[in-house]
């Protein structure tokens, strides 16, 4: 205390992030999802206060290899809930494998894991989360409250708290290398890639189109701002022209290309 009744303000790391949101892993076993959904929806208003970004399993896209990226989140976020109930303490994944994970990582560095009990199991036994604080208040299951809707409200605000409180005091990992002096990736050939599988006019040949691709190294291509229009009938290959010509060239690093086609197969002239 300063002798003007002010507390000092906390020493900062200049190398943490304590304004960023928190990335929030959910772990849970799959017969708990209703319970998760209750709980996400009580913690939304706070990811629009830009404290949280959440994420579950079913953020991962479908058709691709789930693992890695569960591997990935799990590695990545800076906090985890983790909602106990019977199936969770012999879950393979929950208990096995994302437990212990979180549990040595906050061994290694500052990590707040929450516990949300939503059903009453035996989580007193088990060497780990026995180490823990359980959510809501008094160890009382999210099952037993009445009304239930209360329960999910308090438990966010307990978990909006921690989450305050834990920034506050130790910040988070800083996510935006640039922060370091890295440069931003050059993302200009797969900008150029994307736009490009959304257009008509691919070609392995283009023929006598010699004097329109001079035109265009002649203005676009040499630098000019500005316009240029091609103006023909359907068919002619005004599609096929331009993408030959972009494709060809060797676009400077942070290029932004936009691209749009009203072409469909089979269309016509129409007055």
């Amino acid at each position: 205390m300063r002798p003007d009744g002010h507390r000092p303000e906390p020493q900062r790391d200049p190398d943490r992030d304590y304004s960023r949101p928190f990335e929030l892993f959910v772990s849970y076993a799959s017969e708990r999802r209703a319970v998760v959904d209750n709980l996400l929806e009580n913690l939304e208003p706070y990811t629009r206060t830009g404290l949280i970004r959440l994420w579950t399993d079913q953020d991962i896209d479908k058709g691709t290899q789930w693992r890695p990226e569960l591997v990935e989140a799990m590695d990545r976020c800076d906090a985890a809930i983790l909602v106990l109930c019977p199936k969770f303490l012999v879950s393979e994944w929950c208990r096995d494998r994302e437990l212990p994970h979180f549990h040595s990582r906050a061994g290694r560095e500052p990590f707040p894991m929450l516990f949300v009990l939503a059903r009453d199991c035996q989580w007193q036994d088990d060497e780990i989360i026995a180490r823990y604080q359980v959510l809501p208040n008094g160890a009382k299951p999210i099952s037993k409250h009445r009304p239930q809707y209360e329960a999910y409200t308090a438990v966010a605000r307990e978990i909006r708290d921690a989450l305050i409180g834990f920034r506050e005091e130790h910040g988070l990992a800083r996510r935006d290398e640039r922060i370091r002096g890295a440069p931003p990736p050059d993302t200009t050939a797969a900008d150029l890639a994307a736009m490009l599988a959304e257009l008509p006019g691919q070609t392995r040949n283009l023929y006598g189109r010699e004097e329109e691709l001079a035109r265009l190294d002649a203005g676009p291509g040499s630098g000019h701002k500005g316009v240029l229009l091609w103006v023909a009938p359907g068919g002619v290959g005004k599609s096929a022209l331009t993408r030959w010509w972009i494709e060809r060239r060797d676009w400077p690093a942070g290029t932004r290309f936009i691209g749009h086609s009203f072409y469909s197969q089979g269309s016509r002239n129409q007055t």
